[in-house]
């Protein structure tokens, strides 16, 4: 018994211990659920009460694409085999081709700087700066006009005179040139559509009616350096009155307007026609059916080109294959195509100036496609007599010719000679136009004659 009482007394200092750690234990664990549930609050000199997260604002940079863009609807592949699909899937860019390019070009203009979209969060929600306008490639400015480029002054208002904002003419002499296309040459055309474009519509079909090459003659013409704006036909809607879109172009749509498409670059609030975004006032009409595109130009005192016509002013006094030349840009400098990126929509109309005709004439392949006068007929250029004067196609039909390639076609469809059928009655989101005139003239000076109409731009 002596010796249990012994170990007992010897050991009471460790049972002090575990008492004493204990203790502080529960008391620690009493003190932290206290102080977290606002019993009691810890005072450090040096740290505030309650603090909050993000007193002050937060600033984030988002790079900004270069220009502005719509989002565009995709385009249906409706067309015949007479005809390109306007959807070309698949894009690449810098893949080794087997047919090389004939000639390699030098970089051609500037590109476009960024901008930035500036987002400012706080703890009352988020504030979106937006960048102020972007500048286009080539140096072109979006959404200001050019000496060159009428612009309405009251917003397409219908107090604007159409006279004064329509685009300078482009002086074009009387000339016999070669028409259409040869062997040789879409032969070449579709090796590069496969090879060189990964392209998978390289269907021979689609060049069979820009043959054969044959002689023809035009007399002396203008035609407007660049395609028609969203603003100049948003001015001509409202010089016809409100619901004037409907009706007033061959009883059918002039052109959509956001309520008819999505998309469209029209908005219409019942009295008054507006673009529905400042940004895109330069941008070419789009959603706008034939009878709309030979309605503002009869507005105008102008007209629609034959097909003829487009293909002399986009070919040049050398007959190009391009507008610029007889080589494809893989850089995508000198028209805007679906090669080397895909796009999502048009660019401003003065843009790409490097790839002008070269009597100065912009945007004649790529961009939007263009419509033109003539009915389509995929035999007109074999019955086309021999040394024609200023042939206009089939005296009717049920679609009519558009020329020039657009931002969604592979570089096929945007040779000079390459021709497309879309009924009149179309609205497309790649698909516009530009005017023709009548001259007296004999010489192409570049010069309006005397015979347009007053208030034409110099």
């Amino acid at each position: 018994m002596s010796s249990l009482r012994g170990r007992t007394r010897d050991s009471s200092w460790q049972w002090m211990l575990i008492g004493l750690v204990l203790g502080l234990g529960c008391s620690g664990v009493l003190c932290v659920g206290t102080y977290a549930l606002n019993f009691w609050t810890l005072n450090i000199p040096g740290v505030a009460q309650n603090p909050t997260i993000a007193a002050s604002p937060e600033t984030i940079i988002i790079t900004a694409t270069p220009e502005p863009v719509t989002p565009t609807e995709p385009v249906a592949d409706t067309e015949t085999p007479s005809q390109p699909s306007a959807t070309v899937p698949g894009s690449q860019s810098g893949v080794p081709t087997a047919t090389p390019y004939l000639v390699q070009p030098t970089a051609i203009g500037s590109q476009p700087t960024t901008s930035a979209i500036t987002i400012q969060s706080t703890p009352s929600g988020t504030q979106i700066v937006a960048p102020t306008p972007l500048p286009t490639i080539d140096g072109a400015t979006a959404g200001t006009g050019l000496p060159d480029i009428g612009t309405s002054t009251a917003g397409g208002a219908s107090t604007t005179s159409l006279s004064s904002i329509t685009t300078q003419l482009i002086d074009l002499p009387s000339s016999p040139f070669k028409m259409g296309t040869t062997l040789t040459e879409t032969t070449r055309a579709l090796q590069d559509c496969a090879d060189r474009d990964k392209a998978t519509n390289c269907d021979p079909a689609y060049v069979q009616d820009s043959f054969p090459e044959h002689d023809v003659a035009i007399n002396a013409f203008a035609i407007e350096k660049y395609e028609v704006t969203t603003e100049q036909f948003v001015a001509f809607l409202n010089s016809l009155g409100p619901n004037s879109h409907k009706s007033a172009c061959g009883g059918t749509l002039c052109a959509a307007t956001t309520t008819e498409k999505q998309f469209s670059q029209i908005s219409f609030d019942g009295v008054t026609y507006k673009v529905s975004n400042p940004l895109f006032n330069l941008r070419p009409i789009t959603y706008v059916s034939w009878y709309g595109a030979d309605a503002y130009c009869r507005a105008i005192s102008r007209r629609l080109p034959t097909e003829a016509e487009w293909e002399y002013a986009a070919r040049g006094p050398n007959g190009n294959i391009y507008p610029w030349g007889n080589f494809w840009d893989p850089e995508g400098k000198l028209a805007l195509t679906s090669r080397p990126t895909q796009q999502n929509g048009a660019n401003d109309v003065n843009s790409y100036p490097s790839g002008a005709t070269p009597t100065g004439i912009f945007n004649m392949s790529g961009n939007v496609s263009e419509w033109v006068s003539d009915w389509y007929d995929a035999n007109a250029y074999a019955n086309t007599p021999a040394n024609a004067i200023d042939p206009k196609g089939p005296a009717s039909g049920t679609a009519k010719v558009t020329r020039g390639g657009d931002w969604s076609t592979i570089p096929l469809f945007a040779r000079a000679v390459h021709r497309r059928e879309v009924p009149p009655e179309s609205l497309e989101p790649n698909l516009g136009f530009r005017c023709a005139a009548d001259t007296t003239g004999l010489t192409g000076s570049n010069n309006n004659p005397t015979s347009l109409p007053s208030g034409t731009n110099p």
